[in-house]
C-alpha cells in the first residue's frame, strides 16, 4: 500500500476543515427559520401585553364607576335629589341614565374633569389617567366626545370602552368593545 505524501495530506486536511457552500447555506437557512420563529413570538407577546393593559384599564374604569356609585349613595346631593333627601339606588340610577344621558356626561361625572382638562369636582379616576384619556380623545379629532374611551393600548388593539345606560335591576357597567 502506498502512503500519501505529507504535502498532499496537509492539503486534504485543509480542505476538510473548511465548510462547503451547501453546508453554509443550510446553516444560514436554519438560523433564518429560528429567527423568524423568535420574531413572531415577540410580536405576539407585544399584542398580548396590549390586550392585558386594555383589560386592566377596563377594571380601573369599572372600579372608578363603582366608587362613584358608592360615593353618591346615602349622600345629599342637590344635583341628584332636589328634595334634599339622601340618595337611593333608584334615584341615582335615574340620574345616571336620564340626567347624565350621554357617555361624555358620565365620563365627566366619574372623572370630575372638564373637557378642557381641569378638575371640576371630586373625581373617582386619578386626574393623570383622566387627562390621558382626554388627550387620546383630542388626538382622534373629537375632543368633546368621550363616547368611546380610548388609551394608547386600546388604539393599538382597536378596542375602546363605553359607559352604557344603567339597566334597572343591575349595576352600572363599563363595556369593552
Amino acid at each position: 500500500m502506498q502512503s500519501i505524501p505529507t504535502t498532499t495530506r496537509s492539503l486534504l486536511k485543509r480542505c476538510r476543515a473548511a465548510f462547503t457552500l451547501v453546508e453554509m447555506l443550510l446553516v444560514i437557512a436554519i438560523i433564518s427559520i429560528l429567527a423568524a420563529m423568535v420574531i413572531s413570538s415577540f410580536s405576539d407577546a407585544a399584542q398580548t401585553s396590549r390586550e392585558v393593559v386594555t383589560r386592566q384599564q377596563l377594571a380601573v374604569w369599572q372600579s372608578a364607576l363603582n366608587n362613584w356609585v358608592n360615593g353618591k349613595l346615602g349622600k345629599v346631593d342637590t344635583r341628584i335629589d332636589a328634595s334634599g333627601a339622601p340618595i337611593t339606588l333608584g334615584t341615582l340610577r335615574n340620574y345616571y341614565t336620564n340626567t347624565l344621558n350621554t357617555k361624555t356626561a358620565r365620563w365627566l361625572a366619574i372623572t370630575g374633569m372638564n373637557l378642557n382638562g381641569t378638575v371640576a369636582a371630586e373625581g373617582y379616576l386619578d386626574p393623570m389617567t383622566a387627562a390621558h384619556y382626554l388627550e387620546m380623545a383630542s388626538k382622534s379629532g373629537v375632543p368633546a366626545n368621550m363616547d368611546k374611551i380610548k388609551s394608547d393600548a386600546m388604539i393599538q388593539t382597536g378596542r375602546w370602552l363605553e359607559l352604557p345606560d344603567w339597566v334597572e335591576g343591575g349595576t352600572p357597567t363599563v363595556e369593552l368593545h
